[in-house]
């Protein structure tokens, strides 16, 4: 029997839902910028019908609807907390897992312009993407924060039974072992939206340690308010962490970030060649001598990157750190045990 009426599209759904929400506490002002996340996160199915029985039942709700709401309570304000499966209907020979990963990795690049820090979950994306001989029930999720006077916090969720049950433990294990301190300074860390701590830093990697992994602590030299005694702390820290390697690069400045509007104003400076070598090499000074340098700089693709534009090509900035460590007459680790006791 044909309906008399067409099911109403999923976007009219989504959006009825985020007014109740909100209109349910007090909020109605919150519903045009939860309106926007879910413009930026959902892919194609804003507007696909939202029939009985969908095209790809995601695994966030019973009845199959790839977004859920929820209210937090107990702070000194409710949240609104949203999750999302981005979905974007299968190309020719594609399976719906990948068409949902191709979808999420581009909800997740839009997230940029929502003033999101990619770091992180750049450093992992690519040991999460679906293998076509596994069938997975969801590749990637979102999640989203609201309230007022409350940054928009973003959360990515990545599937580790991407690569099987059997092997998804080791591959939670192999993401755990690389854990991005950026800076030893939790100022900066708030100022640069990371909200994480040096103690949080310090725990996690004693529990990767305890589980007998191998850990990769990640600094970046050159943030806002960090300087070069910023850049001596960071690795100090790492050194006392007892990370077994060490992935350094200098800031970079990339396009739809929130970095580009500060260094457009003047308000952000970035290292030039010569002084990101001086205090890389204050930073290798103050390192464990048997900490393995897995990276000495940062590669962002040239239609993105806005600075430092330099002409100095990455292995040689190893050349020019070796000499400028040969001309202080010091190595690695040549300052660490000395200003730690």
């Amino acid at each position: 029997m044909q309906r008399k009426h067409p099911w109403p599209r999923l976007r009219s759904l989504a959006q009825r839902r985020v007014e109740s929400v909100c209109s349910t506490l007090g909020k109605m002002e919150w519903s045009a910028s939860a309106n926007v996340v879910l413009d930026e996160l959902c892919g194609e199915w804003p507007e696909w019908e939202a029939a009985y029985d969908p095209e790809w039942p995601s695994d966030i709700t019973d009845d199959g609807s790839p977004f859920e709401l929820s209210i937090e309570l107990g702070g000194d304000e409710p949240l609104v907390r949203m999750l999302i499966e981005p979905q974007t209907r299968p190309r020719e020979g594609e399976s719906w897992a990948m068409s949902s990963w191709r979808a999420g990795l581009a909800a997740t690049e839009r997230l940029r312009a929502l003033g999101a820090d990619l770091s992180r979950y750049e450093a992992i994306r690519d040991l999460y993407a679906p293998l076509p001989s596994i069938g997975v029930r969801f590749s990637v999720w979102h999640a989203c924060t609201l309230g007022s006077g409350h940054p928009r916090d973003f959360k990515v969720y990545l599937n580790p039974q991407v690569v099987g049950s059997e092997a998804a433990p080791l591959l939670v294990a192999r993401t755990m072992s690389e854990l991005g301190l950026e800076t030893a300074d939790d100022e900066v860390q708030r100022a640069i939206r990371r909200f994480h701590t040096l103690a949080e830093f310090d725990d996690a990697a004693a529990r990767v340690k305890g589980r007998g992994l191998v850990l990769v602590g990640h600094a970046i030299l050159g943030l806002p308010g960090d300087g070069r005694a910023g850049a001596r702390n960071t690795a100090r820290a790492l050194g006392a962490a007892g990370c077994d390697g060490v992935k350094v690069h200098h800031l970079m400045i990339l396009r739809r970030t929130q970095m580009e509007k500060a260094w457009k104003s003047g308000a952000l400076e970035v290292l030039d060649a010569r002084t990101y070598v001086d205090w890389l090499a204050d930073f290798v000074e103050r390192l464990g001598p048997a900490q393995v340098l897995h990276r000495l700089t940062g590669d962002s693709p040239p239609a993105d990157l806005l600075a430092p534009v330099w002409s100095v090509h990455k292995n040689d900035v190893r050349a020019r750190l070796a000499a400028e460590l040969a001309r202080r007459g010091t190595v690695q680790g040549a300052l660490a045990a000395a200003e730690r006791a």
